[in-house]
């Protein structure tokens, strides 16, 4: 604690310590969870938590702690507990802002009304981004992707230019761009663009998008 954090520590180091000089104020709860977890599941497993400390200076910290129960009362409550601690500061910053650039993008395709999708040919597996099952009007959580329900969701005439761009971009390596109307209360108008890649452990992957223009299509159309 004191090489990590610069604090001169009592010999005996107190929860009322901790929370009055290191403990960051809003991970409270998630610490007092943590141990109220080990203290009721009263078992070996290894606990793992991350938190934010103060350093002696200012600056805040992140914290990973492994920490398992070592000793137990005879009516099986834990008594002593074994851990270990790793500042994680620097790969915590870097997964933060990538977890902020990965919202922020999903927000902007949101706004703008588009999704990606990925789909592994040897598999038959489909991915899709959240902001796609938005845009299609689906729910992420009862809704399983995969090619066929994505091409059920064009009108006909547009199925089969879907599906022969699909099997271009499998047998010819050709991207495709094209505007495909979706089936919806209203339908809607898409651009659908895609391209095939070569996976050195999945083959064949084709990887696309779907971007709402029927504002915009509307208007190209009146002028």
């Amino acid at each position: 604690m004191e090489s990590f954090l610069g604090f001169e520590v009592e010999p005996i180091l107190t929860y009322d310590y901790l929370i009055k000089n290191i403990l960051h104020p809003d991970d409270l709860h998630l610490i007092d969870a943590h141990a109220k977890k080990m203290m009721e599941e009263k078992n070996t497993e290894i606990y793992v938590l991350d938190f934010r400390v103060f350093h002696q200076n200012g600056n805040v910290h992140w914290f990973r702690v492994w920490e398992t129960n070592f000793s137990f009362n005879i009516d099986g409550i834990p008594t002593e507990v074994l851990g270990v601690a790793q500042d994680i500061t620097a790969s915590k910053s870097i997964e933060l802002q990538l977890k902020k650039q990965n919202e922020l993008s999903e927000e902007i395709r949101r706004i703008s009304k588009s999704g990606v999708w990925e789909w592994t040919i040897e598999t038959n597996q489909m991915f899709w981004t959240p902001d796609l099952y938005y845009l299609l009007k689906v729910e992420p959580n009862y809704f399983k992707p995969s090619i066929q329900s994505l091409i059920a969701y064009f009108a006909n005439g547009c199925k089969e230019k879907f599906v022969d761009s699909l099997v271009k971009a499998e047998k010819e390596q050709t991207p495709f761009d094209l505007e495909l109307e979706i089936l919806s209360f209203p339908n809607f108008w898409v651009r659908v663009q895609g391209k095939a890649i070569q996976s050195k452990t999945n083959g064949i992957v084709i990887i696309g998008s779907i971007e709402d223009i029927d504002d915009s299509r509307k208007k190209r159309i009146a002028l």
